[in-house]
C-alpha cells in the first residue's frame, strides 16, 4: 500500500541477516524507503542488500538492484550510493564513478520490466552505527549498518634458559598481545609450574598476583588494547633432573574459552 505523511511502518524482511528496519514518510509523492523498499512515485524499484555487519579492517560485499517496472524503456540512469564514514569503497562491479560522498553508476539504456544489478565491496574504517544510502529516478533505498571490532588474542610463552642444572634458575615469560580490532578486558593470566621446579618470584606490569602450590594467578588486566602487549614472568629453579613442562592459561570476558600456551624444559643433573 502506500505510506502516507509523517506516518511510519515496520518492515519484517524475510530473508536471513536482515533486520527489521523503521522508514519515514516526510513527502507522500516520495516517501524514503528502508531496506528494500521502493518509491511509489518513482519508475524505479530499488533494493539495497547485505549484511548489518561489517568488521573493522575487513571488506563486505553489498548489492543494488534496480528494476524499470515502467511500460517504458528510461535512458541515462544514474544510481547513487552515499557512503557515511564508517566504510571506504574498495570496488565494484560494474566500476564506479567516485565523488565527494559516495559512489555513482550510469547505466545508459534500462528497458521496460528489466533489471540492472551492481556489487560494491566496502571496508570498514571506523567503528559505530552509519545507513548507506542509494538512490536512484526519485527512488531511495537505506541500509542500516555497524563497523565492529574483534578480539583477538595471541599467547605465547618461552624460557629464558634451556637446559637448566638443578640449583640454577630460569624464566618462563608468558606474553598476551591484542592482535585483534577490538578491547580485549579483565584479561586474566595464570601459569602451572612443573612439578620439579620451584617458584622463586613471580611479576607482571603493575598487577599483583597470588600462588597456590605450583599454580600462579595473576590479577585480572582492566584493558588490554588493539596492539597492546602484557607480559608475565616466572621465575623459578631447577630441583630435580627431568624434562618438565610450563603451561600458561589466559581468559578474557570476550572469550568463553581459555587460550593455552606451553614451553618444554630440559633439568639436568
Amino acid at each position: 500500500g502506500i505510506l502516507g505523511p509523517m506516518k511510519r511502518a515496520l518492515l519484517l524482511a524475510p530473508l536471513a541477516g536482515f533486520l527489521a528496519c523503521a522508514a519515514e514518510a516526510p513527502r507522500a509523492e516520495a516517501p524514503e524507503s528502508p531496506d528494500g523498499a521502493a518509491q511509489p512515485a518513482s519508475p524505479v524499484a530499488l533494493v539495497l542488500e547485505g549484511s548489518r555487519w561489517v568488521v573493522l579492517d575487513s571488506k563486505r560485499s553489498f548489492r543494488l538492484r534496480l528494476v524499470n517496472r515502467s511500460h517504458e524503456g528510461l535512458d541515462g540512469v544514474r544510481v547513487h550510493l552515499r557512503l557515511p564514514p564508517e566504510v571506504a569503497a574498495v570496488d565494484s562491479d560494474p566500476p564506479a564513478d567516485a565523488d565527494e560522498d559516495g559512489l555513482a553508476w550510469t547505466f545508459p539504456r534500462l528497458a521496460p520490466g528489466t533489471e540492472a544489478s551492481i556489487t560494491v565491496r566496502l571496508r570498514g574504517r571506523r567503528l559505530g552505527q552509519a545507513n548507506l544510502v542509494a538512490t536512484c529516478a526519485g527512488a531511495r533505498a537505506r541500509k542500516g549498518i555497524e563497523v565492529v571490532g574483534v578480539p583477538s588474542l595471541h599467547v605465547g610463552t618461552y624460557d629464558t634458559e634451556d637446559p637448566v642444572a638443578v640449583g640454577e634458575e630460569t624464566v618462563y615469560v608468558v606474553e598476551v598481545r591484542n592482535e585483534g580490532t577490538q578491547e580485549c578486558t579483565n584479561v586474566r593470566v595464570s601459569c602451572r609450574l612443573p612439578e620439579d621446579a620451584s617458584l622463586l618470584r613471580a611479576e607482571a606490569r603493575d598487577i599483583g598476583h597470588a600462588v597456590d602450590g605450583q599454580d600462579v594467578a595473576f590479577d585480572p588486566w582492566p584493558i588490554l588494547r588493539p596492539g597492546e602487549k602484557l607480559v608475565c614472568r616466572v621465575r623459578c629453579k631447577a630441583e630435580k633432573a627431568a624434562k618438565v613442562i610450563f603451561a600458561a592459561e589466559v581468559r578474557c570476558d570476550q572469550f568463553e574459552e581459555p587460550v593455552h600456551a606451553e614451553e618444554a624444559t630440559s633439568f639436568y643433573h
